[in-house]
Order: C-alpha cells, then sequence, then structure tokens
C-alpha cells in the first residue's frame, strides 16, 4: 500500500490546464465516444499530444464498436432471434418479444459518436500520433454487462469460435478498441 497524492482537474478535454511536455502517460477511458463529432475526437487527440511529453504515450479505450451494432447484432437479432422467439413462445404461455436494440435507453443518450475501426483510424491519421497500434477485442458476456436467453448462441459462437478475433472479421464483430499512441520525439 502506498500514499499518493494527487490533485482532481476538471476542464475541456481539448483546452487542458496542463503546461507543454507535462505528463509522461496519458489515459482515455471511454471518453471519445461522449464528444460530439470526429473533429472534437481530434482536438482531443492534438491536446493529449500536447501535454505529453516526448516519447510519451497515450492509451485509449472506446466502446462500442458502432459498425458491430449496425452489421452484426442488428442481423443477429433479426434473423436468429425470430426463430429463438419463436420457439419460446411456442414452449410457454408468455409472448416473449426480441429488443431491437442491445444499447440501453442511457446509452443512446450519451454515446454521440461511437466510432468504428475506420474512423478511429482516421482519427487517429488526422492526430499527430503517428506511432499507434489498436486493437479489437470481443466479449460475448461483457455486452450491455446483462445475460439473456437470446445471447446465447452469440455466447456459444464468441467462445467455442472466437471469429471476433480474428482480422479482419473483428473490425466488424470486436466490440472493444483499445488503441496505444506514441508520440513523436
Amino acid at each position: 500500500e502506498r500514499d499518493v497524492n494527487g490533485q482532481l482537474f476538471e476542464a475541456d478535454v481539448r483546452k487542458m490546464p496542463f503546461k507543454e511536455n507535462f505528463f509522461d502517460i496519458a489515459l482515455a477511458a471511454d471518453l471519445i465516444e461522449h464528444l460530439d463529432n470526429n473533429d472534437m475526437v481530434v482536438d482531443f487527440l492534438n491536446e493529449i499530444d500536447r501535454v505529453l511529453k516526448p516519447g510519451g504515450i497515450l492509451y485509449l479505450h472506446t466502446a462500442p464498436n458502432r459498425l458491430r451494432l449496425e452489421l452484426f447484432v442488428k442481423y443477429y437479432q433479426r434473423y436468429l432471434n425470430f426463430f429463438i422467439f419463436k420457439i419460446l413462445n411456442l414452449l410457454g404461455k408468455k409472448e416473449y418479444q426480441p429488443s431491437l436494440d442491445l444499447r440501453s435507453p442511457t446509452d443512446k443518450i450519451v454515446h454521440v459518436n461511437e466510432q468504428t475501426y475506420f474512423s478511429l483510424k482516421k482519427n487517429l491519421l488526422r492526430s499527430p500520433f503517428k506511432d499507434y497500434q489498436i486493437e479489437i477485442v470481443g466479449d460475448p458476456l461483457m455486452f450491455n454487462f446483462r445475460f439473456c436467453l437470446w445471447k446465447l448462441p452469440y455466447y456459444f459462437l464468441g467462445y467455442f469460435f472466437p471469429f471476433n478475433k480474428i482480422f479482419p472479421l473483428s473490425i466488424i464483430l470486436g466490440n472493444h478498441f483499445y488503441v496505444k499512441a506514441k508520440k513523436q520525439l
């Protein structure tokens, strides 16, 4: 156990109250999906570059993958759920209805700029960060942190046939983007 001294700052991520070359490392976890547009994301990346020391590292995470939601999940739900709920309705007296969207009402309000692999890469290319890696990770059991019966086939596919880990399928099937970017010397 260590004593840690620190200060908490509230600031606009596009204009932080720190001098240039101040930090060795910057961590941006679950931030850019809340910025209004990709120009704001690039402004944020420029500001991170300003406050990082030469050779400093940015670690960034964002989720969910908009492409996964718009392609895979949408069509998975539309066709596979139809059969799952048809069976459930035949077995029980209760009428089951599939959800049309996996996102919670709050997610729909606060995630104003969900990224895709391509939009994230484009934002990085527009920023000063030229040395970066993007890792795409899928996590079927963690999607929305709720277990649902109709997600069982997806869990099965995700764990026994992990296509979400194979590039380029991960571009559509992965849910989390992890970026490690290094400020130029």
